[in-house]
């Protein structure tokens, strides 16, 4: 049987676990849970960090008991605060007097990346490698282990964000002795995952998350998550501007965005979404087209603030125009009813995508994270996985000498 994977992810608005396996290049839920914690992230760290170990608890709990099985490791699965990327290349001699290269020899090439620094607000989170280069020029997509060479060299991606929420979080898991096996970005968890299910999916695109309180524009450039940035906005900001606006709880607010949402029907605009008491006691009547005037104001706002990010985005090596690429949106937000025909009217100047993926026992957008963690728990070789493992299939790529390219390879 597949070994069961558990990746965790901490959002801006709500903690995911979800528990499950890769097979034939798809993902498999065995279980999921999550929990929403309004602003768990504020301000680049965790708010209430007692508060979201006990909630880590119930749902590590929760899932033991689904299961029958025990948590004491996870994949964990942070927002792009702060991303940065660097390429780097790595050298180091094989061991063995035989010159067949282990998972040791794996962990000392990447030690040295461990030793570079991005800068002082910033902390290694994942390295990814591109290529591996062996004696004679021979060249692997994966990991070589047990083949033979005197001297390994590495090209790899080396993913960085911002220090203090790294050590914020790692003081969390040491407190509650849980391991974390591996930690990626959640955008590049995605970048990862979605090629495998939409074969329509461009190679460049700008991967929009849309989060509760925050939204992440993500620069994917032939496949490889290259730049990260982000607004203050979220999905959250509307619900309170519903129920202040109409004087009703955030609750309901809640209720009209996931039941009403943005409907522009004819015979929808006069119909009643909402009859009876205020927040301050008193009768209100809300209609679709009261609802939908509310929810328009605030998404032109937030495209606004978008397109004016989008201007100023990108690392300035970057020969894209970010303007052009189509927009990839992922994100609990964009589960607003009427949200994509919405984004269609306010930009469109731009072509909108979103994901069509069929995966049982995950509730998609929310979902995309953890399923591409998954993947990149299989994908790549974490040093501090069981050692005692089954060594994966090698896929061999000989090539002639010639300049390389960080760039070629779409692992």
């Amino acid at each position: 049987m597949n070994q069961t994977i558990i990746t965790l992810e901490i959002g801006f608005g709500s903690l995911k676990l979800l528990a499950g396996y890769e097979m034939n290049g798809r993902v498999h839920v065995l279980d999921m849970q999550s929990m929403l914690i309004s602003n768990l992230i504020q301000f680049g760290k965790i708010s209430d960090a007692a508060l979201v170990s006990s909630s880590i608890k119930k749902l590590i709990r929760q899932c033991e008991q689904t299961l029958s099985i025990k948590v004491d490791a996870v994949n964990l699965i942070l927002p792009p605060i702060g991303f940065e990327l660097a390429e780097g290349q790595k050298r180091t001699n094989v061991l063995s007097n035989s010159g067949v290269i282990s998972l040791t020899d794996i962990a000392n090439l990447y030690g040295y990346f461990k030793k570079d620094q991005f800068s002082k607000d910033h902390g290694l989170v994942m390295i990814v490698p591109k290529m591996f280069i062996l004696d004679g020029d021979q060249q692997f997509l994966h990991v070589p282990l047990n083949e033979r060479s005197t001297n390994l060299v590495v090209h790899a991606d080396v993913h960085f964000m911002l220090k203090e929420l790294l050590m914020q979080v790692q003081t969390l898991f040491a407190g509650m002795g849980l391991k974390i096996k591996r930690t990626v970005i959640d955008a590049f968890a995605m970048a990862e995952l979605l090629p495998l299910y939409d074969t329509k999916l461009p190679t460049s695109y700008m991967l929009i998350d849309h989060a509760s309180n925050y939204t992440s524009m993500n620069l994917v450039d032939q496949g490889r998550l290259t730049a990260s940035y982000g607004i203050d906005i979220g999905g959250e900001q509307l619900t309170a501007i519903i129920a202040n606006q109409f004087s009703v709880t955030y609750q309901e607010a809640t209720r009209l965005k996931e039941f009403y949402g943005y409907d522009t029907r004819t015979n929808s605009l006069e119909g009643y979404v909402y009859q009876g008491k205020t927040t301050a006691d008193s009768y209100i009547s809300i209609m679709q087209s009261q609802l939908n005037e509310t929810i328009y104001q605030f998404y032109k706002v937030y495209i606004d603030e978008l397109i004016k990010a989008l201007t100023h985005y990108g690392p300035p090596e970057s020969s894209i125009d970010v303007s052009d690429l189509p927009m990839y949106w992922v994100g609990g937000a964009i589960q607003l009813k009427g949200f994509q025909s919405l984004m269609q009217t306010l930009y469109r100047q731009a072509t909108h995508l979103f994901p069509n993926l069929k995966v049982i026992g995950a509730r998609l957008p929310n979902a995309l994270p953890l399923l591409g963690a998954i993947h990149i728990a299989q994908k790549y070789i974490a040093i501090d996985d069981d050692r005692n493992k089954p060594v994966p299939t090698i896929e061999r790529e000989v090539k002639p000498k010639k300049p390389m390219s960080l760039y070629d390879d779409d692992l």
